[in-house]
C-alpha cells in the first residue's frame, strides 16, 4: 500500500485531530489514524467531484457519450454494471423495446 507522509499547518492539524473521536462515535468503533485518515480524503474528493461534475441531465448525458467515444469498453460495462444493479433497469427495457409499455 503506498505510503504518503506529509506536514500539516495549524489549524488544519487540530482540526483534523478533533474529528477523529467524531468519525469513531459515528462508526462505534476504534478506528487507525491511517483508516480514519483514508475516510476523511475519500469525502474529500468526493465532495470535490460534486463541485465540479456538471450538474445539468444534458450536460452529464453529454459527458457520458464524449466518454464512450474515448473509451467505449469501459463506459459499457459502466453501463452494463449500473442495469444490472440499478431500479432503472425495466425502464431501459422499455425504451429499447423490449418491454411491452402497459396499455
Amino acid at each position: 500500500m503506498p505510503k504518503i507522509e506529509m506536514e500539516l499547518q495549524e489549524p488544519l492539524h487540530g482540526m483534523l485531530l478533533s474529528l477523529k473521536p467524531v468519525i469513531e462515535t459515528i462508526l462505534e468503533e476504534e478506528v487507525s489514524f491511517d483508516i480514519f485518515a483514508g475516510t476523511i480524503i475519500q469525502r474529500g474528493i468526493q465532495a470535490m467531484l460534486d463541485d465540479i461534475i456538471p450538474n445539468e441531465p444534458e450536460i452529464l448525458m453529454k459527458s457520458i457519450l464524449l466518454m464512450h467515444q474515448d473509451n467505449p469498453s469501459f463506459v459499457a460495462n459502466f453501463i452494463n454494471r449500473m442495469l444490472e444493479e440499478g431500479p432503472g433497469n425495466q425502464e431501459a427495457k422499455q425504451k429499447l423495446g423490449f418491454v411491452k409499455h402497459d396499455e
